[in-house]
């Protein structure tokens, strides 16, 4: 789905409408691609906005999708699952994060095999999620220096998973 001139507000109106109207006129159970696209689509861009608590309703709906359209060794299952590892790391669920993210190196390694390019990112992604994960866990150890009724508000990262990339040649 295109995001036109980067107007992710006016583009996600449309694409909840086309949602709507689609499930109106289309009233069977059965699962269908432009669904799954259209929950994908919604997904990442309430990610993009950072309502990460509702991003992933619509991803969580996507994933189920895939696995119901195209099975669950599929590259778009995979495309679902990473989608939803991200929108967890950012939310701070690593745990989930990385459940998410192992069926993604499977599905890689099943299909594409272990030396592939999307099979050695998905476990580099996989380590950084750890590593965040386990720093994360330091943190809430270690808690704040300022009292402990501050220890226990909630909290929000407001950054999403950095990735690493490789420079360009």
């Amino acid at each position: 789905m295109l995001y036109h001139n980067e107007q992710l507000l006016l583009s996600l109106r449309l694409a909840y409408r086309a949602r709507y109207l689609f499930c109106l006129l289309n009233p069977s159970s059965e699962p269908h691609g432009f669904l799954f696209r259209l929950d994908l689509s919604i997904g990442l861009m309430l990610h993009g906005l950072r309502y990460h608590h509702h991003s992933v309703t619509y991803l969580t709906n996507a994933v189920t999708l895939a696995e119901k359209l195209y099975g669950p060794d599929h590259l778009e299952t995979a495309l679902a699952h990473y989608v939803l590892a991200r929108d967890k790391a950012c939310r701070g669920e690593f745990r989930e994060a990385l459940q998410q993210q192992k069926r993604v190196i499977a599905i890689y390694k099943k299909v594409l095999g272990e030396g592939s390019n999307k099979t050695m990112e998905a476990c580099q992604i996989y380590g950084q999620f750890t590593e965040q994960g386990v720093r994360l866990g330091k943190q809430d150890r270690s808690g704040p220096s300022w009292g402990k009724a501050d220890r226990e508000r909630p909290r929000t990262p407001s950054e999403p998973v950095a990735m690493k990339r490789s420079p360009a040649v």
